[in-house]
């Protein structure tokens, strides 16, 4: 319902003594809105490991997508005077936004004397985009007040960690330690957005 659409693919091969995981999602989402979300979204993931659960390793690659049309606030007085059919309408159908997110990652584990021995690592590159006009005209009467609030993120980061298990006055225990590191570049901003759609918004008043 709502035009909800959902497909996934997913399959695993061996390489040698290693392994090799793919999955692919496709999904389309419209919602109850007067003017349909018609949201897009890809997801793939793409793993390489080799060993068990004492020693092995793993690398994998995410990618992920998706464009929407948003329906944001509404005035109550735009659904009184018509303005707008009801709480379901839009007085902007050219809001929305995009994202996209891809990442890499690593990870290893190994026995190391009588406990085990973990280390990971990753990359991360995030961008979105929200295209809003929350103030509707009150700034600029004539074309709206649409904005588009972006954000721009590599995030790069590792960690690793020492477990040992030992018994104190014979009782079992586990000691762990360990530590990790993260970076974050960061880009954000608000900018005016001129309408590319070609769809004027639903009144000014």
């Amino acid at each position: 319902m709502y035009g909800y659409e959902r497909l996934l693919g997913t399959g695993t091969q061996p390489l040698g003594d290693d392994r090799l995981l793919e999955a692919v999602e496709l999904q389309h989402y419209d919602g109850p809105f007067v003017n349909p979300d018609d949201a897009r979204k890809e997801n793939v993931v793409l793993r390489y490991s080799g060993g068990g659960n004492e020693n092995g390793f793993s690398v994998t690659g995410m990618f992920y997508h998706q464009d929407w049309t948003n329906t944001t606030d509404i005035p109550l007085r735009a659904i009184s005077e018509g303005v707008v059919p009801n709480y379901f309408g839009t007085r902007d159908p050219s809001d929305g936004g995009h994202a996209w997110r891809g990442s890499l990652s690593a990870q290893y584990h190994a026995n190391l004397g009588e406990g085990q021995f973990s280390a990971s690592a990753y990359y991360i590159y995030n961008q979105l985009n929200l295209i809003n006009d929350f103030t509707h005209f009150l700034v600029d009467p004539i074309h709206g007040d649409q904005e588009d609030q972006f954000e721009r993120r590599n995030v790069i980061g590792n960690a690793a960690n020492y477990t040992l298990p030992l018994t104190v006055g014979g009782i079992p225990n586990e000691f762990e330690m360990g530590g990790l590191t993260r970076y974050d570049i960061l880009d954000v901003g608000r900018l005016p957005q001129p309408r590319s759609s070609g769809v004027e918004p639903a009144g000014n008043r």
